[in-house]
């Protein structure tokens, strides 16, 4: 279901042009993590290096390219500051490439979310009725991913951090941490 704007002639009610209220753009993500997606124990991060995962590791998605939307808003809380993705440019990164995990994890939480509302959480039953910040690059750099409720009941924010693979690279932790957020929301 698409969105759109209508502009018409108010006399015979004639449509003049009709316009999309949202648009996508081609991302590339890892749709699980490589190892998982490739069957390939031997894989390691290689600090980031392009050459360390091969393309078959990735799948193409459409993604809202300002990376918000009603479900995620990718944001810059914490340090390492985040390389800005510009929604007019590609978003085909790959994993050397900083923007490639904010892209990642925009998908990854946006899609989980999507998912829990094609069960049925939606209007007042919806889970996580907020657009959830999400910092891909947190945590000072570190090996650790969390969230962190915010004074509002049952609303915060999640960060992944960067030592070793980087967290927003790995679908299984973010679904981890995004569990936290739907754990808070219903408590």
């Amino acid at each position: 279901f698409e969105r759109f704007a209508e502009f018409r002639d108010l006399e015979p009610n004639e449509l003049l042009r009709r316009v999309p209220l949202f648009w996508t753009a081609k991302a590339r993500v890892f749709d699980v993590n490589p190892v998982a997606q490739l069957n390939a124990q031997d894989l390691h991060d290689q600090n980031d290096d392009k050459a360390a995962v091969p393309d078959a590791a990735y799948t193409e998605v459409d993604v809202d390219p300002t990376l918000t939307g009603p479900n995620v808003q990718i944001v810059d809380i914490e340090q390492p500051s985040n390389v800005p993705v510009d929604p007019s440019q590609s978003l085909l990164f790959d994993r050397s490439q900083k923007q490639f995990e904010a892209v990642n994890a925009y998908f990854q939480i946006d899609r989980a979310q999507r998912y829990l509302q094609s069960l049925g959480y939606t209007g007042a039953r919806r889970l996580v009725d907020y657009v959830l910040p999400v910092d891909p690059h947190a945590a000072n750099g570190t090996d650790n991913s969390y969230y962190i409720p915010s004074a509002i009941p049952g609303h915060g924010a999640l960060y992944f951090g960067d030592g070793g693979t980087d967290d927003a690279e790995d679908s299984d932790i973010m679904l981890h941490e995004f569990m936290h957020v739907v754990q808070d929301w219903i408590a």
